[in-house]
């Protein structure tokens, strides 16, 4: 099984950078990461984005991948929400539904892999959440808009 630790961050700033970052970790143990950002974003953008960047870097491997993020957001919308979305031509019974270019390409990425979704308390000492939000801030701060 190959672990994706995920994690994406936003600036309320005027031009409202985000960044995004995941970690692989490789049943062998070799590691894998990257980050990257974005302006004109927000923060659930980039919790998503996160997780898409991952997930297409490491579909090649073929093995059962457990994403571990910090979003509640993104586990129950992957765990419970998705499909009614679907049904409702993506659309949330309370209106429209934000990020739907997004939740179209995590859709397709979880049909076609092997994938179940763990929450992991944020800012609470597990090393690799710890890691993604450290690179998700710092490449916020390394941005040229900034």
């Amino acid at each position: 099984m190959i672990k994706l630790y995920t994690d994406g961050a936003c600036k309320n700033t005027t031009t409202k950078v985000g960044g995004w970052s995941y970690i692989a970790i490789f049943p062998n143990g070799s590691e894998l990461d990257d980050c990257g950002w974005v302006s004109e974003t927000t923060n659930n953008r980039m919790e998503i984005q996160a997780v898409i960047e991952g997930l297409e870097r490491i579909k090649s491997f073929l093995e059962p991948i457990t994403v571990f993020t910090d979003s509640m957001y993104i586990v129950d919308s992957m765990t419970k929400w998705i499909a009614g979305w679907k049904r409702n031509g993506w659309q949330r019974r309370k209106g429209k539904l934000l990020n739907v270019d997004l939740w179209e390409k995590m859709d397709a990425l979880n049909q076609s892999l092997d994938i179940s979704w763990r929450w992991v308390k944020g800012h609470n000492g597990d090393k690799y959440n710890e890691m993604c939000d450290m690179m998700a801030e710092q490449i916020i701060e390394n941005s040229v808009f900034t």
